[in-house]
């Protein structure tokens, strides 16, 4: 089977998307009878000139004019994917990572988008998707529902972007299009997982992410605070990101800032920081599919994170973790750690469920072995 993987990044790129990308890409070619043809990094026409247009409208409006959107750029996309497509093919099967770039793709080749949320789903939950235009709003939700119009299948990377597709497909065909399939770690953790056979006198707990405010680090301060109160000698490393200026740090979280997997330093100290945590910690305010759970689980970490967006496809409750519902502050997370680390025989489990879901649908192989059963029951192929 020929596929062609179309990408807006470079598909060899480990940084782009925090190595999704490249890692879906793999994941695909190391399927059996699978040759995978990269397409990218797209570029549409004049891309620059759009960006430059809407950052000049933002600057003068209490709103933000996104013209990524526009259908003259995703033209350009869709007209680079249909050349490559002729020079390189024939294909049995379109992959892509994005919704963007099929917009305006009119070829006989199957599509499928693969990816972890949809427009409506983003707008005013992410930072960078709040205050928009109406006319940005409009025009990204019409060329994302013409996306999914004519794509052969879409492919949700949890159950809250699968139900998001359907929503805006909407018609009795929206559920046989719609599938999820997790995508994997990014992180070769697995090798290294060895159980810790009870709980640590001074617990660590392990954060990642690269937006301080999005991904709670002030709440997850909060909550290792609140168990140092009750007693337990907690800590918390901070990874990805630097604290906003004029926030004080306690002494009893260490701040690593941004750490590249795409060096060896980087990824050994980032490999160092998951086999040394006994917990690791998620109190996002909004998240899609946080690949570092995935990592998490390869690790045997188990996890305590917000109850929000994809998260509940990631983490078991009672298996691999527990989710918080309320993670406006420290107090339920202090809670759930303490409640996987109530005895030796609980945080064992949690450890060997998280393994367990890792081997069984957190890892690349699994995901991608599910995205082409998914695709032959389709027909597709």
């Amino acid at each position: 089977m020929r596929v062609a993987f179309a990408s807006m990044e470079h598909p060899d790129s480990r940084i782009a998307w925090s190595g999704t990308t490249w890692r879906m890409r793999q994941a695909l070619a190391n399927t059996e009878n699978c040759v995978v043809v990269p397409i990218g990094p797209l570029a549409g026409v004049k891309e620059s000139v759009f960006r430059s247009a809407a950052k000049g409208r933002s600057a003068l409006s209490a709103k933000v004019y996104k013209l990524d959107r526009n259908p003259l750029l995703l033209k350009g996309y869709a007209d680079s994917i249909a050349r490559e497509l002729e020079r390189q093919g024939p294909f049995d099967l379109l992959v892509s990572p994005s919704t963007v770039p099929i917009s305006l793709l009119d070829v006989s080749t199957p599509a499928v988008v693969w990816t972890d949320a949809v427009i409506p789903l983003m707008l005013n939950y992410y930072p960078e998707f709040s205050s928009w235009s109406a006319g940005s709003i409009r025009t990204a939700t019409a060329m994302e529902r013409l996306s999914l119009e004519r794509t052969s299948m879409f492919v949700g990377s949890s159950a809250w972007a699968r139900r998001g597709a359907e929503a805006l497909i909407g018609g009795s065909n929206a559920a046989t299009k719609c599938g999820d399939v997790m995508f994997g770690a990014n992180l070769d953790a697995a090798a290294a997982f060895r159980a810790k056979p009870c709980v640590p006198v001074s617990p660590k707990l392990l954060l990642v992410g690269v937006d301080w405010r999005r991904k709670g680090v002030d709440v997850a301060i909060d909550a290792t605070r609140t168990l140092r109160r009750s007693g337990v000698d907690a800590s918390l490393d901070v990874v990805g990101c630097l604290p906003p200026r004029g926030t004080e740090v306690p002494d009893y979280v260490n701040v690593w800032g941004y750490l590249s997997k795409s060096t060896s330093q980087g990824r050994e100290l980032l490999m160092k920081l998951f086999t040394s945590a006994t917990i690791y910690i998620m109190a996002s305010s909004a998240e899609c599919t946080p690949i570092v759970l995935c990592e998490a689980a390869a690790m045997g970490l188990p996890a305590v994170a917000s109850s929000t967006g994809g998260v509940g496809s990631v983490v078991a409750p009672g298996k691999s973790g527990l989710l918080v519902e309320d993670f406006t502050s420290g107090a339920g997370f202090a809670d759930a750690v303490l409640s996987v680390l109530s005895s030796n025989a609980s945080y064992s489990a949690f450890q060997e469920g998280a393994v367990d879901e890792y081997w069984t649908r957190l890892n690349w192989r699994s995901a991608a072995a599910a995205l082409f059963d998914g695709v032959e029951k389709m027909g597709l192929v």
